[in-house]
């Protein structure tokens, strides 16, 4: 649980709203409540994948070898690139 997060994804974007203030608007953000800045929820998933890979089979590694996305978008991640521990 994260304190002060509402349901939404740590670390992303709010929903838009396409009139502020409105009564769509309010209900939306009433619902779903705050996005965290705490911590990147996708950087944290990532270092944990790549660190627990699945064993390689048959058709060749389990997790792909694609780039990492850009972590430590709202500074979760420390310096040397590492999320805090």
């Amino acid at each position: 649980m994260i304190a002060g997060g509402g349901h939404t994804w740590p670390g992303g974007i709010a929903p838009p709203c396409e009139q502020p203030g409105s009564r769509p608007c309010r209900i939306l953000h009433e619902e779903l409540g705050p996005v965290s800045r705490d911590l990147d929820a996708s950087a944290y998933m990532w270092e944990f994948f790549t660190r627990h890979a699945l064993p390689q089979g048959p058709l060749g590694p389990a997790i792909a070898t694609a780039a990492a996305p850009s972590a430590g978008m709202n500074g979760a991640v420390g310096e040397t690139g590492s999320l805090p521990r």
